[in-house]
């Protein structure tokens, strides 16, 4: 995957639309992690360290379905704690602990001055530093829409008889005893829904640090807000940087409260329905302050509470069920949730966590819902009014009128309502010059503008200065139009259309004709074609490095009906995976409550196995979207077969032609009668299912059978293919079903081996200009590609000192650099360009976690005076562009904005854009583990004879303290090169060479004065096998 050059360098234009300040610093921002935007100035480091002793969890025993710990490791983990928080005090008595924890993590939090933090990893029983982790606020999507009226048949249907769970009531479970942990915002303890009074004037009463006489109280029985209504984990002061408890957990921003709602509050059936497990407890797990950000150690001690809630070591009494409806992109396996989440499940408890909100995307879907343990949930659209009776907006272009459903944001006002309507004129994206003439035509007028550039907020914020009144967004891609978010209000509305409507309007704009739009001309579009189909907003899977089936189940999130924090009794609509999310943590309620003996494993596999398999245009709905498809609680609790693994993960194939894998399934039957199934499969192109046809499972009694997968790639460049679907098991007599989703990733792999490297010579004295000739030759039937650079250097992998911590990560790990020269032509414009290519021990699915940064010091005084950075472009503050990019930044002018950043955050804004002095492409492979950053040679800063000091990094994004990794030994010397073009060993390589399913390539390049080796890069081998299959060094030989 690559962008061009002429895209990033739209980067520049982006420099006058930079995000104006916000309360959140750049603590929050990965961009704090690339050197030259580090913290200047003596700050705090907040971390966790992990000890040596397992958690308490990890090694309970269980007996009668409750977990009981060892009490001498116990003990031991009491002792270790002492110790080491003695240890800590040592070092500088102004480390302050914030939590410890013993039941999910033997681990403690602190906050220490940053210069004393790289002594804290050498202490004793410190097993692993990490360095705390932000959560960004959960947000909703589209709009959040009061109820005013009464909404007709609410009893009878709504989001939770949708999924089947009012017959789980009929018959007598309802969620009784059951106790379930929201973490979230807290919530509102006052709303009617959730036991309190109804009264406005009890939630304005309420000081949020202070205990009151309102809780607990029947519906909440217990929490905590472990944080503090100031605390932002990224806010602008050191103060809100650190978390301070108190027993007080009032929601005091509302998405906790209407999440509880879903999931266990009473409606009145006017303006709001029951949640999923009506009788169940609730407890509210307050993460997060009232603005801002949580973090790592805020989550993990709610998690702590979840498995004792007493805090008196006890875990007997362990919730039933705990609910995370928040987290980020990209959830990777080994992370600390993947340990603190595993540990919970094995106590009894079930986790479930949303999937997250950034559309259909892969591998974005998030963490911690991308941990072995948790049920990851993605959102489906249910029967409701509210999301198959759509509102419509008109367009009439040359007097033919359409109607067109609405799709808005959420920052700007309903369309409906807004009674506008009035001409289209086309101003573009927002970041092109508008001219005098269009301003004057679109003020009074709706403008038309173009999806892309710049983000949704910055487009507002255009059409506001030129007085329009309304936007209508063209989408710049084929497909349905998608919801647009915005932080800022705007007093107008907003919509989208599609790219071929959009189409259509400007060319009747270019023809002078005049196109009419009205945002509420009172019309319905009736949708029944919705009804399950996937939400557009909800993240799309599979898990990022090992592509596991993530998310594995969907429920209903769009305009979901639930508490209005803060109001007494009043309901609001929300959308987003966070919805979905507690329905399904209802549903575990249900489950645990109807079997309370299963293990959390067997639970899973019920809702899993009896899931409805959504379709769309007569295929199904992808894996990788919908999971095992949308619950269905009636049927989950009549299932008398489970099939497990309930999911079958094939994970990353690499797959030269056509190849077999396997896999194995048990049925357990649980009834008293034998059950014959009949067997089929539904998949997608590139993969084949073989399985007995039938399948007979007696009395009590379990069946293991083999599934045979035949995955085959169509043709030699088809690459990183999601091949997937479904066994589908039909019992003879009653045709209930068991399926059991299946997904692959089809990688292609190439065999290419470079022969001698021969400078065409045979004496070193003349071979400067000389040419040089290397073969590539592949021996698979998968074309490859190979790049040729210098070798900078090789390192060696890192270690990991426990392999049984679930969280330590090699990602990231660099293996060998190299460096070149080459020429690129763009637009007809020849520029020489400097490229570094780099290769890590660990393949990615995608580049997002690693970035690579090579820091340039010209004039030898040991500081950097560049930084070229390949980089999200957005992880940069002051960048809104959401792609991958190589950026060159004088180093000194970003150290500067940073202290200035620092000295006043509540005033300054923190914008790196003036600092930036070249952006280009980053070129990475995906599925591979080389990646290029290059940047014009001629923005380099150079000493005298072209000489400069490189040092080159790799930085893991979400790493412990040992983030980054250094080339060789770059973190100590700087590396002396002389960046003349035929300074180098070897130049006027080609960027890349291709070489065919069993073919050759021969590839000519010049010689040079330098000494390097060569290195070749082959980012379509095997990642798998040893390290030297995607890359190679090559020693020079000249001709006998």
């Amino acid at each position: 995957m690559k962008y061009s050059a002429s895209l990033l360098l739209s980067l520049a234009l982006l420099a006058s639309c930079a995000p104006k300040n916000s309360n959140q610093s750049s603590l929050d921002l990965i961009a704090s992690k690339y050197f030259s935007m580090r913290q200047q100035t003596p700050t705090q480091y907040v971390g966790i360290v992990q000890l040596s002793h397992p958690a308490l969890l990890a090694e309970a025993q269980t007996v009668d379905g409750k977990p009981v710990i060892d009490e001498e490791l116990k003990k031991a983990i009491l002792d270790e704690q002492e110790e080491v928080i003695s240890k800590l005090k040592d070092i500088s008595p102004d480390i302050k602990i914030v939590a410890t924890y013993k039941m999910v993590l033997n681990a403690v939090a602190f906050v220490a001055p940053s210069e004393v933090a790289g002594q804290i990893e050498g202490i004793e029983g410190v097993n692993k530093l990490i360095q705390n982790t932000n959560f960004a606020r959960p947000q909703t999507v589209g709009l959040e829409k009061k109820v005013t009226a009464a909404i007709e048949s609410l009893k009878d249907k709504n989001s939770v008889s949708f999924i089947g769970a009012d017959k789980a009531h009929k018959m007598g479970i309802s969620g009784q005893k059951m106790r379930v942990g929201v973490i979230d915002t807290g919530i509102d303890y006052t709303h009617a829904m959730l036991g309190g009074t109804g009264k406005k004037e009890t939630y304005d009463s309420i000081d949020p640090s202070a205990p009151n006489d309102f809780f607990p109280n029947a519906k909440v029985v217990g929490g905590a807000d472990f944080v503090g209504s100031k605390y932002s984990a990224g806010g602008a002061s050191l103060e809100q940087q650190v978390p301070v408890r108190d027993e007080n957990p009032i929601d005091e921003s509302g998405h906790g409260s209407h999440v509880a709602g879903s999931v266990a509050g009473i409606g009145d059936n006017i303006v709001s329905y029951s949640g999923v497990a009506p009788e169940a407890a609730l407890y509210a797990l307050k993460v997060f302050g009232k603005e801002g950000s949580t973090s790592d150690i805020a989550v993990i001690q709610a998690l702590e509470y979840a498995a004792d809630p007493s805090e008196k070591i006890e875990p007997t009494n362990r919730l039933d069920v705990v609910n995370l409806s928040l987290g980020g992109g990209f959830g990777k396996p080994k992370i600390l949730y993947t340990e603190a989440i595993k540990n919970l499940t094995k106590a009894g408890t079930i986790v479930v966590a949303s999937a997250g909100n950034s559309g259909d995307n892969p591998y974005i879907t998030g963490a911690p819902a991308t941990s072995d343990e948790a049920i990851s949930v993605a959102a489906s659209i249910d029967y409701m009014p509210q999301n198959i009776a759509v509102p419509a907006v008109e367009v009439s272009i040359e007097g033919a009128s359409k109607l067109v459903e609405k799709v808005e944001g959420n920052g700007t006002i309903p369309a409906d309502s807004s009674k506008v309507s009035g001409a289209l004129v086309h101003i573009g994206t927002g970041v092109e010059a508008i001219s005098e003439e269009v301003k004057t035509q679109v003020k009074g007028r709706i403008a038309l503008m173009d999806r892309g550039a710049i983000s949704f907020e910055q487009k507002f914020q255009v059409a506001k200065a030129l007085g329009a009144s309304g936007v209508v967004m063209v989408n710049n891609v084929d497909g349905a139009p998608i919801a647009m978010g915005s932080e800022g209000k705007y007093d107008f509305p907003a919509v989208m259309v599609t790219k071929s409507l959009g189409d259509a309007i400007k060319a009747a704009l270019a023809k002078k004709s005049e196109v009419v739009f009205n945002f509420s001309p009172g019309q319905i579009i009736n949708r029944d074609d919705l009804i399950d189909t996937m939400t557009n907003f909800s993240s799309r899977g599979p898990r990022s490095i090992d592509s596991l089936i993530k998310p594995e189940i969907s429920g209903p999130g769009a305009n979901v009906i639930s508490a209005a924090f803060g109001t007494g009794a009043e309901s609001v609509q929300f959308s987003g995976t966070s919805m979905s999310g507690p329905h399904l943590a209802g549903v575990m309620a249900l489950m645990r409550q109807a079997f309370p003996k299963a293990s959390v494993q067997e639970l899973k596999a019920r809702i899993l196995n009896t899931a409805k398999i959504m379709m769309a245009n007569g295929a199904h709905v992808a894996v990788s979207r919908q999971g095992a498809g949308r619950v269905q609680v009636e049927e989950a609790l009549k299932a008398k077969v489970l099939a497990m693994p309930a999911t079958l993960s094939l994970g990353e194939v690499p797959v030269a032609s056509t190849k077999t894998v396997s896999k194995k399934v048990t049925l357990t039957n649980s009834s008293d009668k034998d059950v014959l199934f009949s067997t089929r499969a539904i998949n997608s192109k590139n993969i084949k299912v073989s399985l007995q046809s039938a399948l007979k499972v007696k009395a009590k009694s379990s069946l293991t059978f083999t599934v045979s997968f035949t995955l085959a790639r169509e043709n030699a460049a088809q690459n990183n293919i999601e091949a997937d679907g479904f066994v589908i098991l039909t019992n003879a007599d009653d045709g209930s079903k068991v399926s059991l989703p299946f997904l692959a990733v089809l990688n292609k792999v190439s065999d290419i081996k470079a022969s001698d490297l021969v400078t065409q010579t045979d004496s070193k004295v003349d071979r400067n200009g000389s040419e040089v000739k290397v073969t590539l030759t592949n021996s698979a039937k998968s074309s490859g590609d190979a790049l040729i650079f210098n070798l900078l250097g090789t390192d060696e992998r890192k270690t990991v000192l426990n392999p049984n911590n679930m969280s330590a990560s090699t990602l990231c790990d660099l293996e060998a650099a190299g460096i070149r020269i080459i020429e690129k032509t763009d637009k007809g414009q020849t520029t020489k360009v400097l490229q570094v290519g780099v290769k890590l021990y660990d393949a990615m699915t995608f580049w997002q976690p690693c970035d690579i940064s090579l820091q340039i010091d010209a004039n030898n005084d040991g500081i950097a005076d560049q930084e070229l950075l390949a980089i999200k472009a957005n992880y940069v503050s002051g960048i809104t562009a959401d792609i991958f990019a190589s950026l060159l930044l004088d180093a000194e002018m970003a150290r500067n904005l940073r202290m200035a950043f620092e000295m006043d955050p509540a005033n300054t804004q923190e914008n790196y854009l003036p600092a930036i002095l070249d952006a280009r492409e980053m070129k990475f492979y995906n599925h591979s583990n080389v990646a290029v950053v290059e940047a014009d040679l001629s923005k380099i800063a150079k000493g005298k004879n072209g000489k400069v000091g490189i040092k080159l990094s790799v930085t893991h994004l979400e790493a412990d303290s040992k983030g980054d990794d250094f080339l060789a030994n770059h973190g100590e010397k700087w590396q002396s090169l002389n960046l003349a073009e035929n300074s180098l060993a070897f130049y006027d390589m080609p960027e890349v060479v291709t070489v065919g399913a069993n073919d050759l390539e021969h590839v000519s390049m010049r010689r040079g004065l330098g000494n390097m080796r060569a290195l070749v890069l082959y980012p379509h081998n095997s990642p798998a096998a040893l390290k030297d299959q995607q890359s190679q060094i090559l020693v020079e030989k000249l001709l006998k």
